[in-house]
């Protein structure tokens, strides 16, 4: 069975992962908005927020490591599931439990 992608990395691959990064990126900016100030937190996710969309614009050209972006993808990926882990814990954590009868 013969594949059209034979591994090499081509235009439409730099352009599909720089549009990853830059919807991670969004995801950030956007999740930084939900926490309060004083914690610290929207300070780094809007950090995370600019370096990823840096690297997004980078990707586009081909002096940027194309393993190296999706590392940092994958990894912007997994740092906003454990953000909204944790949101999640903390609300439930706020929420008292229902009296049923």
């Amino acid at each position: 069975m013969s594949t059209i992608h034979d591994g090499t990395i081509t235009h439409l691959d730099r352009i599909a992962l720089s549009h990853a990064l830059y919807e991670t990126a969004e995801q950030f900016a956007e999740l930084a908005q939900r926490w309060k100030p004083e914690t610290g937190i929207p300070k780094d996710m809007q950090r995370q927020a600019r370096l990823l969309a840096q690297i997004a614009r980078a990707v586009l050209g081909t002096a940027y490591e194309y393993a190296r972006a999706e590392a940092f993808y994958d990894a912007g990926r997994r740092i906003l599931a454990n953000e909204r882990a944790a949101r999640e814990f903390f609300r439930c954590v706020a929420t008292p439990p229902s009296r049923r009868s």
